[in-house]
């Protein structure tokens, strides 16, 4: 069947190759897979314990409790709350 020109070999399940680069466009299979090294995950662990100790020095030193501050804070914490497409940017 063709509509406007339009045939069903539009609907095969072949892949769709992009014609500017020839690259075949297709959806990820359910076999694809991320392994992160040892490595990779302690130097994560180090930055998430270096940030954590960065706010917790920051509450120390009572830079939370600054009225701008607490505006940004209360401001982001609106937008996560609401589900804006900007909230978690800082």
């Amino acid at each position: 069947m063709s509509v406007n020109g339009i045939s069903d070999k539009m609907a095969s399940s072949e892949p769709v190759r992009d014609r500017k680069r020839g690259e075949s466009k297709t959806s990820p299979t359910n076999n694809d897979a991320v392994e992160l090294s040892s490595e990779a995950k302690a130097l994560f662990k180090s930055a998430q314990e270096k940030k954590l100790e960065e706010i917790r020095e920051k509450v120390a030193k009572g830079f939370y409790f600054q009225d701008d501050v607490t505006e940004k804070v209360a401001d982001l914490l609106v937008d996560v709350l609401k589900g804006s497409p900007d909230s978690g940017k800082a």
